[in-house]
Order: structure tokens, then C-alpha cells, then sequence
């Protein structure tokens, strides 16, 4: 098992962890694929079946006439999940936890699942495959490269998978859960403008952390005038290296970028042509990657923990390469202290 991935649950509920639980969605009989499988009183969903259970709920009041009512059902399956609730509301004790199904990525429509992979698909969130996935009740398994679906958010009780915990996200997987999860919760609704940006040119006169945990520190800034924002940082985390990339006739410019191994880079792609561009490198999960016409184009690379070098390649135009030069950490500098 990869421990850069995927780690042994720790000894309480967290989240992060991969449990088997109940996951279920309301739906209209008229909308199921096979609405002749609605049952007043289904049997057990098998566990990872996908064709799950539909029950009939009797709903006199979802609408004014009978005729709706009538096809509110219960979609229910039973299948591994991701722990979503915070470890702070986990201590809490609460009544429900929130959980979101992991399903295999070939689940996933053809045309979404580069985005999953590119971690650009706002519904849902990539876990790479592990060939010796290891349970714990030791028990092993070749995960396949799967994605935790973000629309098909359960709350339950947390009683119900306590015991059926079988591994956990790694710490740096689960940065990354969270990061898709804000994009899913927020990503939409939540802008910069008349927020972060409205702090440009100010000066800061006091920096208070008003919460801190293993995972995140919550940090409320205040300006010289009197305005304040409240940012989250992540105490353990390496803040991402910038490169700015130009691209002139389809080609790169500069047609090489160094990365440290296991950082994080954001590349942001000035096209200067008419046109978009379609950049695609298989190494970094990228299988199609838009570079829109006559815009910037930020894309988020995540190095590979060993040395060597990648090529990202214009499709469109396939003399066009970006080389990515990944480097060792020199051994005398020291790191995240």
C-alpha cells in the first residue's frame, strides 16, 4: 500500500477514512432507468453494487396532486465511502456525520473523467489506484483508480460505520479531499472580488489565529482601516510554486520549467493566440487540458516524488512541448520545519 496515498485508520473516526455505509438520494420513479425496480420492500443492497435498491416513499405533500406524490422514491446503495466531516465536528458527538461514496473511475461518463483526474471536475474528487490495498482487518485488494462522488453526500449516524472503517486518505490526500470539497460547497458562489482582492495595497496591523488544529489554522487579519478578513491556512503544507508560461503560435515560451519533486506547481498559460489549445501530458493525469484562446489558463501539477522529466504536449500542434524538469530536494536543505 502506497503510504503516500492511503495509511491504516487511525484509532478514532476521522475525517478521511473509507468505510462501507449506506448512501442515499430521493429521486422520481419516472426519472429511474428501470423504474419497474421500485419495491415497497427491497432486500439488502449487495455491498458496491451499483444498481443499489429504489423504495417507494409516501409523500402526500411533495406536491399538490396524487399522481407526483406517488413517485418520490428512496435510491440507496451500499458502498465504500469517504468521510467528510471534519475531525473538529467529529469530536462534537454529533447525531450525523456526512459521508460521500467512492466509486471505480470507469463509473464516471467517458468525457469527465479527465477532469477527475485533472482535479478540474467541481463534483467530484480523483483517488489514484493501489494495486495492494491493505484493510484493516488485514485483508488485501487491488484498488482501482476511483473518484469519491461529491453530489451523493449522505448524512447518517455515526454508530453505523464505527465499525466498519477500512483505510484511511493519506494526510496529503486528504489536503486534496478538502480542497474539493470547498470547490464543491463553494466553488460557484464564492468569489474573490470585494474579498481578497479587496485587501490589495492595504497594510496589516494585527494577525490573530483564532483557531488551530492538527490540519488548519484559522488566521483573522485586520488592516490599518479597521477592515478585516478571515483566511485558513494549512500548517503542514508548502505553498504552491508559480510559473508563468507564454504561448505563441502553439508553442511554449520558455519551452522548459524546473519542479522540485513531490511540490506542487501551478503553471499559468498566457495564450497569445486566436485560438484554444489542447494540452494533454498522461504522466501527470492530464489526458486533455484546454488552454483557452487570447487568456490566462492556470493549470495545477502535481510533481511526481521522484526525480526525471515529463513532457507536456500541444495535441493540437504536436512539435509543441513543455518539458518538465523534475529535481531531487539537495539533501542540505531542509524542508517544512
Amino acid at each position: 500500500m502506497d503510504p503516500l496515498n492511503y495509511v491504516p485508520p487511525g484509532p478514532r473516526l476521522s475525517q478521511g477514512d473509507i468505510v462501507r455505509a449506506p448512501i442515499g438520494v430521493f429521486a422520481r420513479a419516472a426519472d429511474l432507468a428501470d423504474p419497474a425496480m421500485v419495491d415497497d420492500a427491497p432486500a439488502a443492497p449487495a455491498y458496491g453494487d451499483p444498481r443499489g435498491i429504489a423504495l417507494h416513499v409516501p409523500w402526500r405533500s411533495l406536491s399538490g396532486t396524487e399522481e407526483t406524490a406517488a413517485q418520490l422514491v428512496l435510491r440507496a446503495w451500499h458502498f465504500p465511502a469517504v468521510v467528510v466531516t471534519p475531525d473538529c465536528g467529529i469530536d462534537k458527538e454529533p447525531a450525523q456525520i456526512l459521508v460521500a461514496p467512492v466509486l471505480p473511475l470507469v463509473a464516471a461518463a467517458p468525457v469527465d473523467r479527465d477532469g477527475v483526474r485533472a482535479g478540474t471536475f467541481l463534483m467530484a474528487c480523483h483517488l489514484p489506484a493501489d494495486p495492494e490495498m491493505i484493510f484493516a482487518d488485514g485483508s488485501d485488494f487491488a484498488f482501482p483508480e476511483s473518484y469519491v462522488d461529491l453530489t451523493r453526500t449522505t448524512a447518517l449516524a455515526p454508530q453505523l460505520v464505527l465499525d466498519q472503517r477500512m483505510v484511511a486518505l493519506s494526510e496529503a490526500q486528504c489536503d486534496r479531499f478538502q480542497e474539493a470539497w470547498v470547490r464543491f460547497v463553494a466553488g460557484r458562489e464564492l468569489s474573490s472580488t470585494g474579498t481578497v482582492d479587496a485587501a490589495a495595497g492595504k497594510r496589516v496591523r494585527t494577525v490573530d489565529t483564532l483557531e488551530s488544529s492538527r490540519r488548519r489554522h484559522t488566521v483573522l487579519f485586520t488592516f490599518e482601516d479597521d477592515s478585516v478578513i478571515v483566511l485558513y491556512q494549512e500548517p503542514r503544507r508548502r505553498g504552491d510554486h508559480l510559473q508563468e508560461v507564454r504561448v505563441r503560435n502553439g508553442a511554449f515560451d520558455p519551452p522548459e520549467v524546473q519542479a522540485v519533486a513531490g511540490s506542487t506547481i501551478v503553471l499559468r498559460f498566457e495564450n497569445n493566440d486566436r485560438r484554444d489549445w489542447n494540452l494533454a501530458c498522461p504522466a501527470l493525469g492530464l489526458e486533455s487540458c484546454r488552454i483557452a484562446a487570447a487568456s490566462t489558463t492556470p493549470v495545477l501539477v502535481r510533481c511526481p516524488t521522484a526525480a526525471g522529466d515529463l513532457e507536456l504536449v500541444n495535441r493540437d500542434k504536436r512539435g509543441a512541448t513543455l518539458r518538465l524538469c523534475i529535481v531531487a530536494v539537495p539533501q542540505h536543505v531542509a524542508v517544512d520545519r
